[in-house]
Formats: structure tokens, C-alpha cells, sequence
């Protein structure tokens, strides 16, 4: 376990009304940094400040109660420190989802990328209105030897900040204690899954369910699946051009796991925006997990 953290995510933060010149009351207040004096956000009268050590404090509080001794934690701070993801790995639960023991399905494999899984859970926090507190679980994978990393989450528990009462995180110890095992050890049972599924039914779901990711990305997506099926597509003739998937022709037989990988791969090489990839993560993993 690391003894330090940095990026320093825990300073007290201040709260003060703001007035007009003529003193009258705006029911806004302003939150900044008692270190350094930096804004952080105007927030309303009704906002509930959660401090960002409360909610890593309660997290590492459940993971203890889980007995998971052996972890490593990231740190990323944002906008001066008003937003916190507070990440923890668990390498001992570390596992490959491929079915022979050696290498996955993954392409990414046959490059020297582990195919490894390493369950997840992020503790998230802001003091700008940019998100509520809660916590993200899943699992994450290095994707490619650049260090991407494609995070599938399965679970996640969401605290607003409103209200005038504390809030009470042991209201959410069961349901927090819950996740992680099933992070732990029941996201496990998904990718094996997966990796014994045909992959020709969630292809279909794809094509059907998310015209965006299929259209968009025609071209990686054809690359990536030439070898298994040729995908059939409706062109607009006005525009002369490609309009949206039809259809598919199998040529090969392929697992649901290699089409997951496969999807996430264009999301983390050809999806340029880094705001743009969680939302097609998060659309991937509607369709494949359970």
C-alpha cells in the first residue's frame, strides 16, 4: 500500500455568502480553498459540501470490511482541486478472462498487451457542481502499449449534494460492501462469459442499438471485423453516402469477449476526445454486460 498520496486531495475548504453592492442577498455562496485562497465554484444555498476525505475515508473503511488488504491507489485531481477521483486497484484479483489460460481473444494480445483485469473502484467528489459524490466500480484493462486503458463499470452509487442534512455514508455501507465483492469476484463470471458467447448476437445489438459508434467509426469498425463478417450498410443517395448499418454476413465464428475488445479498442485509439470516450465506454458496456 502507498503511504503518501499525491496530488494532495484533502484541504478545508471555505464557504462564504455572496452580496451585492447594495448588500442584498444573491443565495449563492462561494466555496475556495482555505490553503491558497483559489475558487472553486459559486454554488447554490441549498448545496450540500461533502468534503472530499469523507468520502475517501468511508471508502477505504469498506474495502476493509470487504478484507481486501492489498491495494493501490491513484489520485487525480481537477479544476484546482474541486473535482477527485480517488481510484483503488486490486492486483491480487487480477484475472484473464481467456478460457485456454494463456493468451486472451484480444488482439491486443498477439501485441504483448496483458489481457489482464484488474478490479476498480473509484471514489468521485467535486466541489464545483461537475458531478455528485459517489463511488464507480468495475474493472479496467490496458488496451494498448501506448498506457491506454479502457474502464468497463458495472456498478456505481450516486450522493447528490443537496440538502441541509450531513450525509450519512453508513446508509450506503451495505449496498458499497455489495458492489465491491461483486466487482471483486462476480465481474469475473461477465468477461468468461463473454469470452465462451458468440459474438454474432451482441454484433447485432451493436448495429442496431448504437448507429452512432457503428456509423461514425465505419471504416475501424470494418477493419476490425473483416476477418469474421461483412457488414452490410443502407446508403443515402442524395448525399452518396453510407447512412446506417443493415445487416451482416458471418464468415467466421467469433466470441462476444474478442468483439468487446474490439470495440473498445476503437474507442480508445479513435475516439480523439477524452470526454467523448467514457459516454462510448459506458454505451459498450450496456450491450455486453450483465
Amino acid at each position: 500500500m502507498e503511504k503518501s498520496i499525491k496530488p494532495k486531495p484533502f484541504f478545508s475548504v471555505r464557504r462564504e455568502r455572496l452580496h451585492r453592492k447594495n448588500v442584498a442577498d444573491t443565495r449563492y455562496d462561494s466555496l475556495y480553498r482555505a490553503d491558497n485562497g483559489v475558487q472553486l465554484s459559486v454554488v447554490s444555498e441549498r448545496y450540500k459540501l461533502i468534503p472530499h476525505r469523507e468520502v475517501v475515508d468511508f471508502l477505504h473503511k469498506v474495502v476493509d470490511a470487504a478484507g481486501l488488504e492489498n491495494w493501490k491507489r491513484r489520485v487525480f485531481l481537477a479544476n484546482d482541486g474541486a473535482k477527485l477521483f480517488y481510484e483503488l486497484r486490486f492486483p491480487d484479483h487480477k484475472f484473464d478472462p481467456s478460457t485456454n489460460g494463456g493468451k486472451g481473444t484480444a488482439k491486443d494480445s498477439k501485441r504483448k498487451v496483458g489481457d489482464f483485469f484488474e478490479p476498480t473502484v473509484t471514489g468521485i467528489n467535486s466541489y464545483d457542481g461537475t458531478s455528485p459524490a459517489g463511488f464507480d466500480y468495475g474493472a479496467q484493462r490496458l488496451v494498448c502499449l501506448n498506457g491506454a486503458k479502457v474502464f468497463t463499470k458495472i456498478h456505481e452509487i450516486k450522493i447528490r449534494h443537496i440538502g441541509k442534512e450531513k450525509v450519512n455514508f453508513e446508509d450506503y455501507a451495505v449496498p458499497m460492501l455489495e458492489n465491491i465483492e461483486r466487482t471483486v469476484e462476480g465481474i469475473k463470471v461477465n468477461y468468461k462469459r463473454l469470452n465462451q458467447e458468440a459474438g454474432n448476437p451482441y454484433l447485432e445489438l451493436v448495429l442496431i442499438e448504437q448507429e452512432i459508434l457503428a456509423y461514425k467509426y465505419q471504416k475501424e469498425l470494418e477493419q476490425q471485423l473483416s476477418e469474421y463478417v461483412s457488414i452490410e450498410w443502407e446508403k443515402d443517395e442524395e448525399k452518396s453516402r453510407v447512412y446506417k448499418p443493415i445487416g451482416f454476413t458471418a464468415k467466421k465464428d467469433f466470441s462476444a469477449y474478442l468483439l468487446w475488445c474490439m470495440l473498445t479498442s476503437i474507442a480508445t485509439h479513435s475516439v480523439k476526445s477524452v470526454v467523448a470516450r467514457q459516454p462510448m465506454n459506458a454505451l459498450i458496456a450496456k450491450s455486453f454486460m450483465k
